[in-house]
């Protein structure tokens, strides 16, 4: 899914890029990827509901490891979700 994140953020750099072009894009497609996979109003609602960890990756169909990642990403950004 990071991928096409790459694609549709336009997101691309040649192998021999410099590090900091290749952060940036790698940043811009798993924000992208992040809202496609778990958008943050689903999340909000889904948090409010109860939903612990585990039942918020289920209903994401993604791992917890990625559902932590994801939360973090949106804490960060947005501060406290609920």
């Amino acid at each position: 899914m990071e991928e096409l994140g790459h694609y549709y953020c336009n997101a691309l750099y040649y192998l021999n890029s410099d590090k900091t072009l290749k952060d940036k894009c790698e940043h811009r497609a798993i924000k992208w990827t992040y809202s496609v996979l778990v958008p943050l109003q689903k999340l909000k609602e889904k948090i409010i509901q109860g939903l612990d960890l585990y039942d918020l990756a289920d209903y994401f169909n993604v791992d917890c490891k990625y559902m932590i990642e994801c939360i973090n990403f949106y804490v960060e950004k947005y501060g406290v979700l609920v």
